[in-house]
């Protein structure tokens, strides 16, 4: 499985999307760092009616700032950051798209087995009414009640093949290869729920997460632009060097100038003041954000985990039901041989084996779909799966 997801990884446009957003924000770090560098400004025209040339050249290097130019460094740190946990989540949910696209065709082809198995054991009971009708032992309406459960048969069949071109298509979007080498189940079970971690360490992968950290950063990103919003109300220390050459009563006049001076947009109204006053609501908007990230993961990851231990719980019951089913299915035989039983409690009692039976498969792979869904929630994902295949190759 680990070799299939590599594939889907490396083919995924969504992962090259994000890879290239990682990169543009790496560089958005060294445009923000240019705000440390001197800045040149240089304007130039025609002066004294159009026939000699003047011009307007200031070189300023800030001095003092009162952080804005670190807030703003900082700001685009926390988004290179949170660019690369998107990357690692869109790996995360790319890895369990392949992962589920290989469970639903796993499940299609078994649940196809099973209805194919009981359309099979449909249509000896079908012979049998026939030969009973053909006998005047029973008339056509218990070959018609025969007949409706082989077009109720029929009707999953369609259903559930359609469920199978679904995964398909999807599998082969995924991989660009048709299914044709998926891993056993028990290959991509291999008990994966007791590897997944404790009640206790449960909370530090939260902490550790991808998505987490994506949101944490989110506060930063908040802090940060609530330092930018303070510095802004401050006038800057700038050091001026300019040079001019403008015409001053009617004549050309060289002018420059080195000098410290203070700086400061004042903006409209109390825009300024306002600005700081929103930051800090958004200080508090991404905290809660924050909080609640945390706590959804939390739920979700326990609620998997605990929805798994039910799962294997059930499993058992519907082997023990199963193992009653079969002595009944034979004992109705044997009783409907000797006139004791009819065909409409052969029927009832094949369809119910069958809805068991396709039971069974369904929790079985749900068994193995949650906990995958718990790895790739938290940011393990990948390296189960690399231990998954020491583990085969081993």
């Amino acid at each position: 499985m680990a070799d299939l997801v590599n594939l889907g990884l490396s083919l995924n446009p969504r992962v090259h999307a994000a890879v290239a957003e990682l990169n543009s924000a790496k560089v958005n770090i060294e445009v923000e760092e240019g705000g440390y560098w001197p800045s040149l400004s240089i304007s130039a025209g025609p002066e004294n009616g159009l026939s000699e040339l003047g011009y307007d050249l200031a070189l300023t290097q800030m001095l003092y700032d009162w952080g804005e130019t670190d807030s703003k460094v900082d700001v685009a740190t926390a988004q290179m950051k949170q660019k690369i946990y998107s990357l690692l989540m869109v790996r995360s949910d790319v890895s369990l798209e392949v992962i589920e696209a290989s469970l639903d065709i796993a499940l299609a082809n078994k649940q196809l087995t099973l209805v194919g198995d009981y359309t099979e054991r449909l249509k000896k009971i079908l012979s049998l009414a026939e030969k009973r009708m053909r006998g005047n032992f029973s008339d056509r309406a218990e070959l018609s009640r025969v007949r409706q459960a082989i077009s109720y048969a029929g009707q999953q069949q369609a259903f559930l093949t359609g469920e199978l071109k679904d995964a398909e298509w999807r599998y082969m979007n995924l991989l660009h290869r048709q299914p044709t080498d998926l891993p056993l189940l028990t290959e991509m079970n291999d008990r994966l729920i007791d590897k997944l971690p404790n009640e206790e360490s449960i909370k530090k992968l939260i902490d550790a997460s991808p998505k987490y950290m994506e949101a944490r950063e989110d506060l930063y990103i908040a802090v940060a632009n609530v330092q930018t919003a303070q510095a802004a109300e401050r006038p800057n220390l700038v050091l001026q060097a300019q040079a001019q050459r403008r015409e001053i009563d009617g004549e050309l006049t060289d002018d420059s100038s080195v000098a410290v001076r203070f700086q400061m947009e004042l903006g409209q109204g109390l825009s300024n003041f306002k600005r700081t006053d929103m930051q800090r609501i958004q200080v508090e908007a991404a905290q809660w954000n924050l909080d609640s990230v945390a706590l959804e993961m939390e739920r979700d990851i326990y609620s998997n985990k605990e929805s798994v231990t039910a799962l294997y719980h059930q499993q058992n019951a519907i082997k023990e039901q199963l193992q009653q089913t079969k002595i009944l299915i034979h004992t109705y035989q044997a009783q409907f041989n000797a006139g004791l039983r009819t065909i409409e409690e052969l029927l009832s009692v094949e369809r119910e084996n069958y809805e068991l039976i396709s039971q069974l498969v369904n929790n079985i792979i749900e068994s193995y779909r949650l906990p995958y869904r718990s790895a790739s929630a938290l940011g393990i994902l990948p390296e189960l799966l690399i231990e998954q295949k020491n583990t085969a190759l081993n």
